[in-house]
């Protein structure tokens, strides 16, 4: 599903900040959390669970502050690259998703038409948010909505 939805690809973001926000908070000392205008209930963690052919999920960060506001200035280190097998759980805590963004992909090793992949994504969600909507960076074509 993933292959032919995304091309074996989805690039590089992070589910409810954008990085004006980490730019803000080591520049200006501003805390994201305190406002709560996200579709995520604030302090909740995000649990994921996949299925499917092995993926990679590299995560990155901003090697100096000054480029926090700047993710094409984000490095990716083979350490911080989660492996996807069958029936991984991840936990996801919301200052991971405020101090890195993540992406997913198929390792280059993996050529062949037959990849899969499948994430149930598990969130505790406000009933009703006029922000922030979730959506999949950098295109923003497909939309997640909720009530």
């Amino acid at each position: 599903m993933l292959a032919e939805l995304f091309s074996s690809y989805v690039g590089q973001h992070s589910d409810n900040f954008v990085a004006a926000d980490l730019d803000r908070y080591y520049s200006k000392g501003v805390n994201p959390f305190v406002h709560d205008p996200y579709a995520q209930i604030r302090g909740t963690n995000t649990l994921i669970f996949t299925m499917g052919d092995k993926m990679e999920m590299p995560l990155s960060f901003p090697k100096d502050i000054s480029d926090a506001g700047d993710r094409k200035m984000y490095v990716r280190h083979p350490d911080l690259t989660i492996p996807l097998m069958g029936g991984t759980l991840l936990i996801f805590h919301p200052l991971d998703d405020f101090f890195f963004c993540h992406e997913v992909r198929f390792p280059t090793a993996c050529t062949d038409g037959g990849r899969h992949r499948t994430a149930f994504v598990f969130r505790w969600l406000h009933q009703q948010r006029q922000k922030r909507q979730f959506h999949l960076e950098p295109t923003k074509k497909w939309r997640l909505k909720h009530p």
